[in-house]
């Protein structure tokens, strides 16, 4: 269910959208940190449930968005594509009803970005007026292209692929 939400479902949301935006227009998606652990090669859109991990699978999916994010914005150039990354924010979300949460909102809680603090990259990507950025806290870093370009593009087309043996055509 995590991979679905945080990646097929934006994907298709995003192809089902992308013909009202007009140029200029602008698309925000929202990636993690985590992302960083994972590359395109690495993902399967199909993982084994064996391959679960609520972090690890959770990264993937960001690690999905964010490729995707590079690939819509190499195909779109008339469009405004960048991500966002919050960081961790302090609400009920982060939440896991663990033996661990009372420890982690003692330590944990007191340091990480409140709401307002975690709005403020969205609202940064929201107003850039170029492509393929990934804006976290108070930097602006650019999503590699490069030698990753073609891994973009397959990771997409896999994604295509599934969804389509599925029974949803994109």
């Amino acid at each position: 269910i995590t991979f679905a939400v945080n990646y097929l479902g934006t994907l298709m949301l995003t192809y089902l959208t992308i013909p009202l935006i007009e140029p200029g227009g602008h698309i925000v998606f929202t990636t993690s940190m985590t992302r960083r652990l994972y590359s395109a090669e690495g993902i399967a859109i199909n993982e084994p449930r064996e391959m679960f991990s609520q972090l690890g699978t959770y990264g993937r999916s960001k690690a999905a968005l964010t490729h995707y994010a590079i690939y819509m914005a190499q195909h779109y150039p008339d469009i405004h594509i960048n991500c966002a990354d919050p960081g961790v924010v302090n609400s009920n979300m982060i939440h896991m009803d663990r033996w661990y949460d009372p420890i982690a909102d003692l330590l944990f809680r007191p340091i990480i970005r409140s709401p307002k603090q975690g709005a403020k990259p969205t609202l940064k990507a929201l107003t850039l007026k170029d492509s393929g950025n990934v804006v976290s806290g108070h930097f602006i870093r650019r999503i590699p292209y490069g030698k990753h370009d073609q891994s973009h593009g397959h990771l997409v087309e896999a994604t295509r692929d599934y969804l389509v043996k599925a029974g949803i055509p994109i």
